[in-house]
């Protein structure tokens, strides 16, 4: 199995898919970049937020998340080559394996290229005391931590984004075996990432929280990280249901 998941993870790290992932979120940042360079904003925090989480990219982040791994069982379903895996290594095996490089490579599409933008921002804005009036708006469970580092909170909020993508590719990979298509299954996370913001707000379950720490701030980490858990469990479930429905077919 060991062997397997190196295999798998090499292909979904080093593939064309991650690198259009993280060129998408790179043109993101130069075009937010460009509007920021305009103002005169005080430092790394507020640079940092107004261009991220008021900038494109927090349209595009759930997209790009499931571009790197999220429709690698569509190719194989129509290739036939999950029906040779299947007999290789085990449908336990290839589906545990298949959802946890699909998990590490949808969080690490957005871990990479937002902490690299972030300590790019922090060389060209330094930290500013004057941000510390953002702490009105952080998340009030964690809003010590702001105090004491600026620098780790913004971290922390990083960390929860890319749980965000990783959650939300694992939700396409889990949809994949149902619609079949590449470019739905892509799109399918951030449907119902909007969705949820529209309908789940007032239920605590949007999933913009998981994007943004600061989002509904008075839900703790916890509560997200469980939240998250929950969708993932979700879509692994949905995906074994159909999986074990077409067992004689792959």
């Amino acid at each position: 199995m060991f062997n397997f998941f190196k295999a798998e993870f090499k292909r979904a790290i080093f593939s064309k898919n991650m690198l259009f992932a993280f060129i998408i979120c790179i043109l993101s940042f130069l075009f937010s970049l460009n509007n920021m360079l305009f103002h005169d904003y005080r430092g790394v925090t507020y640079s940092y937020e107004l261009s991220v989480y008021g900038g494109v990219i927090s349209i595009l982040a759930v997209m790009v998340s499931a571009i790197p791994f999220s429709t690698s069982y569509i190719d194989e379903y129509s290739s036939n080559y999950c029906m040779y895996i299947k007999h290789k290594i085990g449908s336990f095996k290839y589906i545990s394996t298949k959802f946890m490089v699909n998990f590490i490579a949808g969080g690490l599409a957005l871990f990479i290229p937002f902490i690299l933008y972030y300590l790019f921002l922090l060389a060209l804005k330094g930290i500013s005391f004057e941000d510390l009036d953002y702490l009105s708006e952080t998340n009030k469970t964690l809003g010590y931590i702001f105090k004491q580092s600026q620098v780790q909170y913004m971290i922390l909020k990083i960390f929860l984004t890319s749980i965000c993508g990783a959650t939300l590719a694992t939700l396409a990979l889990g949809v994949s075996i149902y619609i079949r298509n590449k470019y739905l299954v892509i799109v399918f996370p951030f449907l119902c990432y909007v969705g949820s913001a529209m309908f789940l707000t007032e239920y605590n379950l949007s999933a913009q929280m998981l994007f943004n720490l600061d989002r509904d701030p008075h839900i703790s980490m916890n509560y997200r990280l469980i939240y998250a858990l929950a969708i993932v469990l979700v879509s692994i479930i949905i995906f074994i249901v159909k999986y074990v429905m077409e067992d004689n077919k792959c």
